[in-house]
């Protein structure tokens, strides 16, 4: 039997840290695990990250697996020797549960569903909560429809406030939710040990739907409109030591003023290693794996934005990247911007 563990949640609610830390302690203890990544182009930054942990990992690009239950499946079959396997969907994912178990438990049968986690990112929900945005909350409540457990995650950055509201807003919803960290692992263990039962889902052998979704849908496309999804892939060469979150610096100063951060996610790669780096607020400094100086070399550049921004404003601030990197002696080689224009979730074409 192979386990099943769906980690959904938000853009920069936490989902990769989580699964990179249970996927490091599954490793630790001999088992094989895979990860199935999901956004909505390539090359992703998850990818690149789980893979060297050492765990499988597969993508399923171009939309949402919420409306690519094929396309698990067939990453599914992929892992057929992985004994823990992770799906972590896109950040603007809609009821994923309802969406894909219907199709994915028949296909795989000895599949076990673990509980399902949808993580909320306390501070940024707490805020949401306050100034009411409802094209945000409106997306957080159809996820936490697939919600076994729902895991606040930062908590370590919430004051007695932002944790009594979101008290408050969980308890009337009657979930079973947990504050923790997960880049901090606090209570991670007590989520660990949760993921040792059964889902709803296992349970009730739903089936789907199909009204159900389309109206999340809707949900889906109005916030679709609203995000911008860039990606940016590139190889520099160095001949001297530079810091390595000076890209991502550059683009938080053109960009903070005017733009709603999902996320900014970026790994510099090379023969010898790697160096991760993620940002989930402006107001923030960016979280690094390791922080280390490239000295002579070339290095493989790739970074993820998900961000709500006029589309001019991202042209600017990527011309602005590479003229400065070109100051400092960088040469830029094998450039490739792609800012995936939407429609109902898909790809209607790449600039």
């Amino acid at each position: 039997m192979r386990n099943l563990y769906i980690i959904g949640g938000f853009l920069g609610s936490g989902k990769t840290t989580m699964i990179s830390k249970f996927t490091k302690r599954l490793l630790d203890k001999g088992k094989k695990v895979g990860v199935i990544v999901n956004d909505f182009s390539t090359p992703l930054v998850d990818e690149r990250y789980l893979t060297q942990l050492g765990a499988q990992a597969e993508q399923v690009s171009g939309e949402c697996v919420c409306h690519t239950t094929a396309a698990v499946n067939e990453a599914l079959d992929k892992m057929k020797d992985k004994n823990e396997i992770f799906l972590e969907p896109i950040g603007t994912h809609l009821d994923v549960a309802s969406a894909i178990l219907p199709d994915v438990i028949p296909h795989a049968v000895d599949l076990v569903v673990r509980p399902v986690v949808i993580l909320v990112d306390g501070k940024r929900l707490s805020e949401i909560l306050k100034k009411d945005k409802a094209y945000i909350l409106d997306f957080i409540f159809q996820q936490l429809q697939s919600a076994d457990i729902i895991f606040v995650n930062k908590a370590d950055l919430m004051n007695t406030d932002d944790i009594k509201d979101t008290t408050e807003f969980f308890e009337k919803k009657k979930a079973q939710f947990i504050f923790g960290s997960a880049l901090n692992d606090e209570n991670t263990d007590e989520l660990f040990e949760l993921l040792e039962g059964k889902s709803k889902w296992e349970e009730k052998k739903v089936g789907k739907d199909e009204q159900a979704i389309f109206t999340h849908y809707e949900t889906y496309v109005k916030l679709q409109a609203r995000m911008k999804w860039v990606n940016l892939y590139f190889s520099i060469k160095a001949d001297h030591k530079i810091i390595t979150d000076k890209i991502v610096r550059i683009l938080k100063e053109k960009l903070k003023s005017d733009s709603y951060l999902g996320h900014l996610k970026m790994m510099v790669i090379s023969k010898e290693g790697y160096v991760k780096l993620n940002l989930t607020r402006w107001d923030e400094e960016p979280q690094i794996t390791e922080k280390v100086y490239l000295d002579k070399g070339e290095w493989k550049v790739i970074v993820n934005m998900r961000l709500k921004v006029d589309e001019n404003l991202i042209d600017k601030a990527i011309e602005v990247l590479f003229d400065e990197l070109s100051i400092y002696e960088i040469d830029i080689i094998n450039k490739e911007v792609i800012i995936p224009l939407l429609k109902w979730g898909k790809f209607v074409r790449q600039e």
